[in-house]
């Protein structure tokens, strides 16, 4: 069964400590996960050599980045099952070719599918991209710093993986979207196990997280726990239309409600006039609720609604407008342009002639 899944995270220099981008590639190259490595415009590193001269590579680059540059983007990619580890290989090729519209990009790219490991029934690739152009070493070629540029990528893998699965006559396909906007409703995703928790039963402890995916994967979700994306517009719109709707058709909990915010509200307008701090105004509000409901502790639903009214009806007292003639546009301008006295002229001695 092919499997959707594409993350994107990034490593930058203001972000993460200097070496981390070539260290990840020293990671990712492994030799005990690590069975294929491709390369374009960077350095080509074996499996077992620690990164090799693409990690020297990448760790020159990053030294002369601007400070706050964005070092490179690491994608982590499931492969479909149905394919072969040459055709995997091929496939992560023309997805880099889509995602830079056919222009040179620098990426590098590890293939975690090993037989005989765990990894087998995972196949996954690890891909590095450095968005730069590999002519000038400037300038963006794919945008991977840009609004909407992750969505744009499983966009594209979802694509690209299932014209491979069609043309190479395979049924499966892979659907980025959840589970519930796909319409599927009779079971969960179990979630990702993750290394931790695989480390943890290694060293013959139990551990909750892989017993709760196991039991997810056995037993189906229930229908009702899920809802899909046209259940939750309808939910917001009749959110939406909540004041709309007509006194008589409001159930006696609406009713009840409303009746506690408008009392609560003309006592709070009581304090509000004989006093505008608002911190004071609202320990009255609540010794007066105290009072009425002869309790110190207040139902969370009271709480609520004495959070509502403070937030109406304490507001702070607005500020005062200036004077016009203290605001005009023109102000500056005028005493900057006010017409200065006329200069006393001097006598034979040098001295200012005083004329009365």
């Amino acid at each position: 069964m092919a499997i959707f899944h594409l993350s994107h995270k990034t490593i930058g220099r203001t972000t993460h400590a200097p070496g981390t981008a070539g260290a990840h590639i020293g990671y990712i190259t492994r030799a005990s996960a690590c069975r294929a490595v491709i390369a374009e415009h960077i350095p080509t590193a074996e499996p077992g050599s620690k990164g090799g001269a693409a990690r020297a590579w990448l760790d020159a680059q990053e030294e002369a980045d601007r400070k706050n540059a964005r070092v490179i983007d690491k994608l982590e990619i499931s492969l479909p099952r149905e394919l072969d580890q040459a055709q995997r290989v091929e496939l992560v090729r023309a997805f880099v070719l889509e995602l830079s519209g056919g222009k040179a990009v620098p990426f590098f790219a590890a293939f975690h599918d090993k037989a005989g490991t765990k990894d087998e029934a995972n196949p996954h690739a690890h891909l590095v991209i450095r968005d730069r152009d590999p002519a000038t070493g400037k300038g963006r070629v794919i945008g991977t710093s840009e609004k909407g540029s992750t969505e744009r990528a499983r966009e594209i893998w979802e694509q690209i993986c299932n014209e491979a699965l069609r043309d190479l006559g395979h049924s499966a396909r892979v659907d980025r979207r959840p589970l519930v906007d796909q319409g599927i409703t009779d079971r969960k995703s179990p979630g990702h196990q993750g290394p931790q928790a695989r480390q943890i039963e290694a060293k013959g402890k139990p551990s909750e997280k892989l017993d709760r995916i196991r039991e997810a994967r056995k037993a189906p979700g229930k229908p009702e726990q899920l809802h899909n994306a046209l259940e939750r517009a309808a939910e917001r719109e009749r959110e939406a239309k909540w004041e709309l709707r007509a006194p008589q058709t409001l159930d006696a909990p609406t009713r009840r409600s409303q009746s506690v915010l408008e009392s609560l509200r003309r006592v709070a307008e009581g304090i509000w006039q004989g006093q505008r701090d608002r911190d004071a105004a609202k320990k009255a509000l609540r010794a007066s609720v105290n009072g009425a409901l002869a309790s110190r502790v207040f139902p969370e639903a009271v709480n609520r609604h004495i959070e509502d009214i403070t937030a109406i009806v304490f507001r702070r007292k607005p500020k005062q407008l200036m004077p016009l003639r203290e605001v005009s546009p023109f102000a500056s301008f005028m005493a900057q342009t006010k017409p200065k006295p006329p200069r006393q002229p001097l006598g034979p001695d040098g001295k200012i002639k005083l004329t009365f």
